[in-house]
Formats: C-alpha cells, structure tokens, sequence
C-alpha cells in the first residue's frame, strides 16, 4: 500500500469518526418534541407524495368515466336507431307476407342493394359470392342460413 492511500485511509476514518460524534451531539440536543416533529414532518411528506399520486389517478378515472359515457351513449343511439328500422322493416314484412308472386315492386321495397363478387375458382369449384342489403336491416348473413337449411334437407 502507497503512503498516499494510508494518509487517505486514516483520513477517511477520521472523517467517519469526527461526523459520527457531530452526529451524536445533534442527536444529543434534540428534544423528544424535535424528534416528534422531525418525524410528523416526513410522514406529512409522504402523506402529500401519496395525495398526489391519488389525485393523478382521480383524474385518470374521470377521463376514463367520460369516455365510456360518451360510448355509452353513442352506443344507445345505434341501438335506438337499429329499433327503428327493425320496426320499419318488420311493418313492411308485415304488409307483404304471403305474396303470390315475386314482383319487381316487392323485390324493391325489401332489398336496397345486390353486390355480385368476382368468381372464385381456388378450390377447383366455381363459386360466386353475392350480398344481399335488405331495407332497414342491412346485409344479412346468408352463409349462416344457407348451412343450416343444407342440414335440414
């Protein structure tokens, strides 16, 4: 070990033992009401730290609350809207339910739209798939019914 590092040892334990005596003394002249307010302090610190952090998190959740409010609502209006024109839709089967003939006038109070896709030969068959857009109700899942009706049959 080089002089310099033991100077600096003994230095450094000298240090320790002159800060560990102040230490001692200040702890010496504090009272036991010093001691109580030294500590109610640093809880009074941590109780604010922790206030704040709540309050961030208050405000996280209200902001949260509001958009799922507006959600809410949002998706209400679908449903009310939905409502109606199942009620529209329904009024109209109901003006139309055993006609004797497919007419072109039926065909139009019932359907808005036909969308004809390209064919599909990537299965070694020919199949075209076709969507039908029903007034009041929108397109309605063919797929499904078709399946269930070959299972009848």
């Amino acid at each position: 070990m080089a002089i310099t590092d033991v100077f600096k040892t003994k230095q450094f334990k000298n240090d320790i033992e002159r800060l560990t005596s102040e230490n001692q003394y200040l702890n010496s002249l504090l009272t036991p009401e010093m001691r109580t307010a030294v500590s109610i302090n640093a809880e009074i610190q941590r109780l604010t730290a922790e206030k704040q952090a709540l309050q961030a998190e208050i405000e996280q959740s209200k902001e949260r609350q509001q958009k799922l409010v507006q959600e809410i609502f949002s998706l209400d209006q679908e449903i009310k809207q939905k409502k109606v024109n199942i009620k529209s839709f329904m009024k109209l089967v109901k003006s139309y339910t055993e006609p004797e003939q497919l007419t072109p006038e039926i065909l139009r109070m019932f359907v808005e739209k036909v969308v004809v896709h390209a064919k599909d030969e990537s299965n070694g068959r020919r199949v075209r798939r076709i969507d039908i857009y029903y007034n009041f109700v929108g397109q309605f899942d063919m797929s499904i019914a078709t399946t269930k009706v070959g299972r009848w049959k």
